[in-house]
């Protein structure tokens, strides 16, 4: 018997939190794999010596590589094949059997989806390739005033406010860059000091943008989900967050589709995109890395009594750090409108 978290609550009760299945049969099926697995690590540890030159995970695609693969493939060219986008194990192992390893390398009569083929194609010819066409259509669609806006969010396995469901994303952070049409940026930011819902928050987004513009994010359907999540834990916000969701552009979609750039190594990142565009910017020196790692730092603060860590200074971290993602997307945006202008 195993328990599992229900996945909805509107009053939270502990009595009726997990529920209990009976997994005997799941397990049975697993069981000779994972016995094979461990035979065959026994195997591997017994051996007096291995082949440190290469091993088996060359043979597979880039998110299913060992800890150790740069170790046993030293001499794998720095821009190999695996960092082509979402390619696929089969066409990975088609190209090292044609004695191909190097993106470089790859016949341009290969086969290949567009994104890939334009990617090939950026680094062997040491240059980005743009569909002016396309970027010029996307942001001409714009409308102005443009809100520039990232959320951050806590979740937990167990519902820790009435009304939410395990691991549900409440957003405890925002930040907004809104670009006028006559050039002239403000910004905004809310980071909430306990875990609560999200009404203060929303209120004073919608008291700093209106209803009015077009709302930018970087890979939208996060907060579109968010604003979803929203609408139902605070009804009274729907007409803003509706708005918002209506009224949104995803900007990374020009960079999936008509920005391509070796130098993203297949990504489409934010903080891949941005170093290439805008050298000047860059997250390194930020004491806060990513959205896992702001989750983490706020929970410990706002929820952790044992937290001794400087409150300002862990506060300013967080704020840098959302701040940073949405004045990204503006530095994106006027390196693109450099370029097609």
């Amino acid at each position: 018997m195993a328990p599992s978290l229900r996945n909805s609550h509107n009053t939270i009760n502990v009595n009726n939190l997990l529920l209990i299945a009976d997994i005997t049969e799941k397990v049975n099926d697993e069981y000779s794999g994972v016995v094979n697995k461990i035979n065959a690590a026994i195997t591997l540890i017994n051996k007096s010596g291995i082949d440190t030159s290469t091993c088996s995970c060359l043979r597979k695609t880039r998110n299913n590589h060992c800890d150790s693969f740069t170790y046993f493939n030293e001499k794998l060219p720095k821009y190999s094949i695996h960092q082509i986008k979402r390619i696929s194990e089969k066409k990975v192992n088609t190209l090292i059997d044609n004695g191909t390893l190097s993106i470089m390398e790859v016949p341009m009569n290969f086969e290949l989806n567009l994104g890939q083929q334009l990617q090939v194609e950026s680094y062997q010819q040491d240059k980005p390739i743009l569909n002016d066409t396309g970027i010029v259509e996307h942001l001409d669609s714009l409308t102005f005033p443009l809100h520039f806006f990232d959320y951050e969010t806590f979740a937990s396995a167990v519902p820790k406010l009435d009304g939410t469901s395990p691991h549900a994303q409440i957003p405890f952070q925002v930040s907004i860059h809104t670009l006028k049409k006559d050039g002239t940026l403000i910004h905004f930011e809310y980071l909430a000091d306990k875990l609560e819902m999200p009404n203060q928050m929303v209120s004073e987004m919608q008291e700093f943008t209106g209803l009015n513009g077009t709302f930018v994010s970087w890979h939208a359907s996060f907060e579109i989900s968010r604003n979803r999540s929203m609408m139902g834990w605070i009804p009274e916000y729907c007409p803003y967050l509706e708005y918002i969701n209506s009224h949104m552009f995803d900007l990374e979609k020009i960079f999936i589709a008509d920005y391509m750039d070796y130098r993203f190594k297949g990504s489409s990142s934010i903080k891949k995109v941005l170093p290439v565009l805008v050298p000047k910017f860059s997250y390194a020196a930020l004491q806060v890395q990513d959205g896992t790692m702001a989750m983490d730092i706020w929970g410990r603060m706002v929820l952790d009594e044992s937290f001794n860590d400087d409150i300002d200074q862990t506060k300013n971290n967080l704020l840098e750090y959302c701040k940073l993602d949405t004045l990204a997307m503006v530095e994106i945006y006027h390196s693109l409108k450099q370029l097609i202008d």
